[in-house]
């Protein structure tokens, strides 16, 4: 998931760095960046892989990259900030430790944390931190976008110094990774094309039965639905990152029938794009 979005206008490139306050959830889906939910008022439960956590005001839950997760708000009025970050568009520097460690990270060799239960020390700093840059990312100023890449990277410092350690379960995982890398290339490439199952099967090599089968195995569902859920992460990202509107954006992401983008945006955020973008 790139956060560079770029579009024909120049000016509307962003940081390498998205965060946004959100108060409904998030379908199982997963990306390049590594992501962090921090929950500000009411309840939410979040899954990754196999683990569970339900967080509440002040609880933290840290998504490393190219893990599947999913996200459901279980109390009303709750509010969580998400923020997302591509660690190779920060981290990319040749003669560096950070950038051996952004391949460990990105190869799934080493991992971060994953949940940091509120009011300990390090929570109350990354939540601090992720207020900071969530206040100064709306800014827009060329002080505020430097405050927004500090903030990131005192998040960082916080997570490589005591939150960054090997993946015991990486040998059980290999497979499954190499899928979800092949596949997230596959799909940045190619998301807004009129693609098929057929074509991401050959794209990696595969009949499409066995496509379809791991599809299953690791996702939990077709490809045609996981198609669908990507362009409308792609749409909302792209919505944010540009001056297009509504309609001109679902063009973009691959969809050519507005009202059935309108309803595949429903049924996957729970309302219509222009109600979901105006609030």
């Amino acid at each position: 998931m790139p956060l560079y979005l770029i579009t024909e206008k120049s000016d509307n490139s962003t940081l390498p760095v998205d965060c946004r306050e959100f108060y409904d959830g998030f379908c199982q889906h997963y990306h390049d960046a590594f992501e962090i939910i921090v929950v500000t008022a009411g309840e939410m439960k979040c899954t990754t892989d196999e683990r569970t956590y339900i967080l509440k005001s002040g609880d933290i839950v840290l998504f490393n990259p190219h893990v599947i997760h999913s996200g459901i708000v279980t109390e009303e009025n709750t509010v969580y900030l998400r923020l997302i970050s591509a660690l190779s568009d920060v981290l990319e520097y040749p003669n560096s430790v950070l950038k051996s460690c952004v391949n460990l990270l990105n190869n799934g060799y080493y991992l971060f944390d994953e949940y940091y239960p509120g009011g300990q020390e390090d929570s109350v700093k990354i939540m601090e931190y992720i207020k900071r840059l969530y206040q100064n990312l709306k800014t827009g100023s060329p002080a505020s976008e430097s405050i927004v890449l500090c903030e990131l990277y005192g998040i960082l410092s916080v997570l490589f110094e005591k939150h960054y350690h090997e993946n015991t379960e990486y040998a059980l995982k290999k497979r499954s990774r190499q899928f979800f890398l092949d596949l997230s290339f596959f799909m940045k490439e190619n998301y807004y094309k009129p693609i098929t199952v057929k074509d991401a099967a050959q794209a990696l090599f595969m009949s499409t039965s066995r496509f379809s089968h791991l599809m299953q195995q690791y996702l939990g569902l077709s490809f045609s639905i996981y198609l669908r859920q990507y362009r409308i992460e792609r749409a909302m990202q792209k919505y944010v990152a540009s001056g297009c509107t509504i309609k001109e954006i679902a063009e973009s992401v691959g969809f050519t029938d507005y009202c059935y983008f309108s309803h595949v945006f429903k049924e996957y955020m729970g309302v219509t794009p222009s109600v979901y973008f105006k609030k």
